[in-house]
């Protein structure tokens, strides 16, 4: 399958880029500053995915010349064809990447959660369980670099938790 990306919008994406990296180089307001922060930092991984798509481009069209040359050696064509099954791939991928960085942002995503957990049906094992949801979730957001705080427990006869309610906050947390 090939993803067909809007390149005039690729090619803005990059522009915009390069400008805030320069303006917030040369900015002096702190608010300005903060607010170029935080464009790049959303801008950032969305150039380097259309920097590898195009490298791997590059590489789709350098391997393919080697292979439609008839004076490539046979060795060096059977490489060719390896490098064209792998620029293949990042291609794929990196577009996929890039065509979900072009969604439309909800204005909640940024925002935090209030994750509530509560012991089923099943006694001290329901309790168990929701102790173990609770450390899964607490791994998931360390991992993420989000924080979790613990506004109220209660907490189950063997351990684990009856009822646990956590405060999520970080970036993009409501969007996971």
């Amino acid at each position: 399958m090939s993803l067909q990306l809007p390149q005039d919008r690729l090619d803005g994406i990059v522009a915009r880029h390069a400008a805030a990296t320069e303006e917030i180089n040369h900015a002096s307001d702190p608010a300005r500053t903060v607010e170029l922060a935080k464009e790049l930092s959303e801008l950032d991984p969305v150039v380097a995915a259309i920097a590898s798509w195009r490298r791997a481009q590059q590489a789709l069209d350098e391997a393919e010349a080697l292979i439609a040359d008839p004076a490539t050696d046979p060795e060096f064509r059977d490489l060719a064809y390896e490098e064209r099954d792998t620029a293949r791939a990042e291609i794929e991928t990196r577009g996929r990447e890039i065509l979900i960085a072009l969604l439309p942002k909800d204005a909640a995503d940024e925002r935090g959660v209030i994750l509530e957990i509560r012991a089923g049906t099943g006694g001290d094992e329901a309790s168990l369980f929701a102790g173990d949801l609770l450390r899964m979730y607490q791994r998931y957001a360390a991992q993420k670099g989000w924080s979790v705080d613990v506004l109220a427990e209660s907490e189950g006869t063997v351990g684990g938790y009856k009822e646990v309610i956590a405060e999520i906050n970080g970036r993009g947390v409501y969007a996971r």
